[in-house]
C-alpha cells in the first residue's frame, strides 16, 4: 500500500472515529478508491502549483537592496523606499536610464563628500527591468 493509500486509510479512520461517516461502520472499497483519487489529485495539483509558483518567482520582483542599489549606504531608509517606488513606476527605458544616471551621480557625490569612492554598479537595474519586459 502506498503512502497516499495509507493517508487515505488514516483519513477514513479519523472521520469514522468522529462519527463523520454518516453512521456507517465501514466504508465500501469504492469509497476508499474515491478518497484515494481525491488525495492523489489534490497532491498532484499542489505540487504542480508549487512548481509554477517557483518558476514565476524565480527571478522575483525587482526590489531595492544593498546588492542592487548604487549608493545604498548613503541613502536614508525613506530615500531607499522612494527610489524603489520610482524605479517601479518607469515604463520607458530612456526615462529609467536618465533617472538612474542622476541617482548614480548624486550617490557618487555623497560618497566623495564622505571621503570614499563607490565601486561601479554591479548590475544595471534599467537593463534588467527591460529584459524582464517591464520597460520599453
Amino acid at each position: 500500500m502506498g503512502m497516499i493509500d495509507t493517508a487515505a486509510d488514516e483519513l477514513f479512520s479519523a472521520l469514522a472515529g468522529k462519527g463523520l461517516n454518516s453512521g456507517a461502520e465501514k466504508q465500501t472499497p469504492g469509497t476508499l478508491d474515491v478518497i484515494n483519487k481525491l488525495l492523489r489529485t489534490t497532491l498532484l495539483a499542489s505540487v504542480l502549483w508549487l512548481l509554477l509558483l517557483a518558476a514565476a518567482l524565480a527571478e522575483g520582483p525587482w526590489y531595492a537592496a544593498r546588492q542592487n542599489t548604487y549608493g545604498w549606504q548613503f541613502m536614508t531608509p525613506d530615500e531607499r523606499v522612494e527610489q524603489q517606488r520610482t524605479m517601479r513606476r518607469f515604463t520607458s527605458y530612456d526615462d529609467c536610464k536618465t533617472y538612474q544616471n542622476a541617482h548614480h551621480a548624486e550617490m557618487a557625490a555623497r560618497a566623495h563628500r564622505a571621503g570614499t569612492e563607490l565601486a561601479p554598479p554591479r548590475e544595471a537595474a534599467c537593463d534588467k527591468l527591460r529584459a524582464r519586459g517591464r520597460l520599453q
